[in-house]
């Protein structure tokens, strides 16, 4: 993966899984490890198959991963930029909105949870999309949470990108 080569390493990926099941149909892992291998698999495929040309296809990968892992934002900041340089800005712009609403509905259900604030100010911020929500959360990360290093360096990303950056630098 480290070389770009993402088709190779879900393969790899997926053989691993497949050496840590017993053949009485046990598991020597938990089912969170098995979830997050195969949402790795898809991510992988899906970054492959962009690098291919074949978007059609990777867009069925990144499907297949967003369902395994919906409020997974690291997906987004790896893919909505790769989806834009493969000319589909639609579906950029469509992951980035499934996103976001999935971590409004976080952030809704746990409004007391910094980091959930601040994975959607980062997501946000990152991919320089709804900056006065990303705002928000930031502040509200902040808040909750004021001595968190990686909250205050979102809050100032948040800034810089907005073009604030007497703020950004306090």
């Amino acid at each position: 993966q480290r070389r770009g080569d993402y088709l190779t390493a879900a393969d790899f990926w997926e053989k691993a899984i497949l050496q840590r099941l017993t053949i009485d149909g046990q598991a020597d892992a938990d089912v969170a490890e098995y979830l997050k291998a195969s949402f790795l698999i898809h991510k992988a495929r899906a970054r492959g198959l962009l690098k291919s040309s074949k978007s059609d296809e990777a867009i069925e990968e990144l499907h297949k991963a967003e369902a395994i892992l919906p409020a997974d934002t690291q997906i987004v900041l790896d893919l909505a930029p790769e989806l834009q340089r493969a000319g589909r800005p639609a579906e950029a712009d469509a992951l980035f909105r499934r996103a976001l609403a999935v971590q409004e509905t976080i952030c809704s259900d746990f409004p007391r949870s910094a980091s959930h604030h601040n994975n959607l100010a980062w997501m946000a911020a990152c991919l320089d999309r709804e900056l006065d929500k990303a705002l928000q959360h930031s502040q509200r990360a902040v808040e909750l949470d004021p001595e968190k290093v990686a909250y205050l360096d979102t809050l100032a990303e948040v800034y810089f990108r907005r073009g604030d950056s007497a703020e950004a630098f306090c």
